[in-house]
């Protein structure tokens, strides 16, 4: 995976993309690097992750990452 400028904000098309992934580990990753970029386009997808998500610790990770966005959850 080449690397992404996240300040150009060039990774969070690829960090949305990963909120999908099968691995529950690299969904709460995506979450939680989403939430340090301030990625606000990714709210909705992280609110849905936070209340929805099989993974209780993508569920949590999703919460923290709406956290850091501003967001009460």
């Amino acid at each position: 995976m080449p690397v992404l400028d996240a300040a150009r904000g060039d990774a969070h098309p690829a960090l949305q993309r990963a909120l999908v992934h099968p691995d529950r580990a690299v969904r709460a990753r995506a979450a939680i690097a989403l939430g340090r970029c301030h990625a606000h386009a990714a709210r909705d997808r992280l609110a849905e992750l936070a209340r929805d998500d099989r993974a209780p610790d993508v569920r949590r990770a999703a919460a923290t990452a709406l956290r850091f966005l501003g967001h009460d959850s």
